[in-house]
């Protein structure tokens, strides 16, 4: 049982996702591979890249032994590359790969995104987001694993303040986000640095930490968690407030040993984290009666951690007894639950009820 994964998000070196999992199926095993996002420097393109390592896998199969029933190939595309790539209305394309399912995946908003889904990717056998909704459900929680926590920095040595950071200011017909409103309330009563491209707060201090960019993500990604590190809390807002949609912006906070001030799917966040005292939570400030975010019972809630060491500690004390192989809530898992699987699991289950692929593909 093998899947063909489309690596196209964030990663140019096609190993964002490899290896065999077994997802506890019997015989069936699950294999990903990856392919490389960008023209390769010999001149091939995306298709090129994805066909050679296709059939070179496919041949390599026919020489093991242990392979007892035909597998099942999988294309796995990643919806905000392949539609820049593809002309409409976007198909798969089992012309190049002859795969026997066709999957469209994305990390990002349900809500910013649907209409692709919509409109642009119908001739797929399914897709996989963060939402609920989706085909195959997927998450951030991948962080976990994918580098070592950063050692606290010493408490009396970082900025009191907390930081945000944001590459884009979200505007909804000339409304300003939920997430730089709260921004920019909190901004009145403690400080925050907006170290992104997104200046909520412009204002720069002695100790303001610069964020500098790396040459690829994985630098950059580094070199913001160094930064984060220097701050006392940092603003985990998300940018669309959904169900399922957590992204790396909390994991980021405690990878650095800050402590995260979060806004987005809480109730899905928490099952995430280490501990239930790892997050400060804003829904937790949301009048129950009237829907009101009591803004300066965070303020103050704030202020007090700022300035009470004991207190404050208590948000990293997870980190002394936490390590990435435990598994807890069932959202930690290295098995049946992580992604791969899942997408194993449904390719399987629904192989006999897959859509007549409405192309033709010439000789």
């Amino acid at each position: 049982f093998h899947l063909i994964d489309n690596a196209l998000w964030g990663e140019t070196d096609g190993s964002a996702l490899e290896g065999t999992f077994d997802c506890n199926m019997g015989p069936n095993f699950c294999t990903f591979l990856s392919t490389d996002a960008v023209p390769s420097v010999d001149g091939s393109n995306l298709v090129q890249n994805l066909r050679q390592k296709f059939l070179k896998y496919v041949n390599s199969m026919k020489d093991k032994s242990t392979v007892q029933e035909d597998p099942l190939f999988v294309a796995l595309y990643n919806i905000h590359t392949w539609r820049t790539l593809s002309k409409w209305p976007h198909y798969p394309d089992i012309c190049i790969l002859p795969t026997n399912i066709s999957i469209v995946e994305s990390e990002e908003s349900h809500q910013r995104f649907h209409r692709l889904f919509l409109n642009s990717f119908q001739g797929f056998d399914g897709n996989s987001t963060t939402h609920p909704s989706s085909s195959i459900q997927r998450s951030y929680i991948r962080e976990f694993g994918s580098s070592p926590l950063l050692p606290v920095f010493p408490y009396n040595q970082k900025v009191k303040a907390a930081a945000f950071v944001a590459s884009t200011c979200h505007n909804n017909r000339g409304r300003t986000s939920i997430r730089e409103s709260i921004v920019r309330e909190l901004s009145k009563s403690i400080r925050i640095d907006s170290l992104g491209k997104c200046k909520v707060s412009s204002k720069i201090y002695n100790d303001t930490v610069d964020l500098k960019f790396g040459k690829n993500a994985d630098e950059t990604l580094a070199l913001k968690r160094h930064a984060l590190s220097r701050y006392l809390f940092y603003l985990a807002f998300e940018n669309t407030i959904e169900p399922g949609y957590v992204t790396e912006k909390v994991f980021d906070a405690w990878k650095s040993g800050s402590v995260p001030i979060y806004l987005g799917a809480s109730t899905q966040c928490r099952k995430m984290m280490p501990s239930n005292h790892s997050v400060i939570y804003v829904d937790d400030y949301i009048n129950e009666d009237n829907g009101i975010l009591q803004i300066q019972k965070l303020v103050q809630y704030i202020n007090k951690l700022m300035f009470d060491k004991i207190e404050y500690d208590k948000f990293l004390a997870w980190r002394k007894t936490f390590t990435l192989k435990q598994q807890y809530r069932g959202e930690l898992s290295t098995g049946k639950d992580t992604w791969p699987c899942k997408i194993c699991k449904w390719a399987f289950e629904n192989r006999h009820k897959m859509k007549q692929k409405r192309i033709k593909c010439s000789d």
